[in-house]
């Protein structure tokens, strides 16, 4: 997935016109392209379906998927969007961000908010001005155009954005729920190679106040990464810490900076290195499934899960 790749974006009629040329064979199984290195977002001066402003610093953080389209889309826009819901409920997929680029504003604005929240809570639609969304889509690397009928001409296929704004890939002919979220796992897991597995966390009851995360963080990249922070939106406060015995009495130390080698991995264990969870806002049920983010040292914030489950 590394490789380079010569991206040819079809631009297909979403809604009628003339049928698009034929790709070439090797186009017609391919559904994962990488993106070219230098395809950073900037400068976005968009706003979201509650006119709030939306620039490309509301891409930051998390990845992303961003599909253009047009809010009259009779066919390809709402089954597009019709397996965005499909992908954003996969258990390993809650961290993902959609974003659906309205380009035709006078029409989108007025329904834009409403049609999104019909579809998932986490698929944001955003539009703006004229000069606002040719921006934002040639950025993406993408391509629309208005007809005369009120159709529009658009590109089809998911842009997938990393934590940092720049566009890693495309998901081509997002039809296929399972498809798509298997294309995103793998295009993640290679650009964020930070994971904790199998991570597990005990159940918990009323008034606990600490909870022991384990499993072995493992790094698939081939760089060392530095974790330097944790958070959570289940416990004020997570930490990582080592149990060490000293005179007899086990003692909890801080690890505040944590090295993970390049394709190795750290045992978070029992009796050894853990999470420490601090004051859950809630108790914790077995079979649930929790997100813990972990920052590295270049900013860059990875979220790992962590099983609800009895000791093991």
């Amino acid at each position: 997935m590394r490789s380079l790749a010569l991206l040819v974006v079809f631009v297909l009629s979403a809604c009628g016109g003339s049928p698009p040329r034929v790709p070439a064979p090797d186009a017609l199984h391919r559904t994962w392209v990488e993106a070219p290195a230098d395809a950073r977002l900037a400068s976005w001066d968009l706003e979201d379906g509650s006119g709030q402003p939306f620039d490309e610093a509301r891409l930051h953080g998390r990845f992303s998927v961003v599909f253009v389209g047009y809010t009259s889309c009779p066919d390809v826009c709402p089954l597009t969007l019709r397996t965005l819901a499909r992908v954003l409920d996969a258990p390993d997929l809650q961290d993902l961000q959609a974003v659906f680029l309205a380009v035709d504003p006078e029409r989108d604005r007025p329904v834009l908010g409403e049609l999104v929240a019909h579809h998932h809570p986490r698929i944001v639609g955003v539009t703006g001005t004229r000069d606002a969304i040719d921006h934002a889509v040639s950025q993406l690397g993408a391509a629309y155009q208005l007809r005369a009928s009120g159709l529009v001409d658009h590109s089809t296929s998911l842009f997938l954005v990393d934590p940092t704004g720049q566009v890693r890939g495309y998901v081509l002919r997002p039809s296929d729920p399972d498809r798509v979220a298997a294309d995103l796992r793998a295009a993640i897991a290679s650009l964020q190679p930070v994971r904790l597995s199998p991570g597990w966390v005990p159940p918990s009851a009323p008034g606990v106040r600490v909870l022991a995360g384990f499993g072995a963080l493992q790094n698939e990249g081939a760089q060392d990464v530095a974790v330097v922070g944790w958070t959570s939106e289940l416990a004020r406060e997570v930490a990582l810490h080592r149990t060490v015995q000293v005179d007899g009495m086990a003692r909890m130390e801080p690890i505040e900076r944590l090295v993970v080698p390049a394709g190795g991995a750290v045992a978070l264990e029992p009796g050894g290195m853990h999470l420490m969870l601090t004051e859950p806002v809630r108790p914790l049920a077995e079979g649930e499934r929790i997100a813990v983010v972990a920052r590295l040292d270049s900013g860059v914030e990875h979220t790992v899960w962590l099983d609800v489950e009895l000791p093991r």
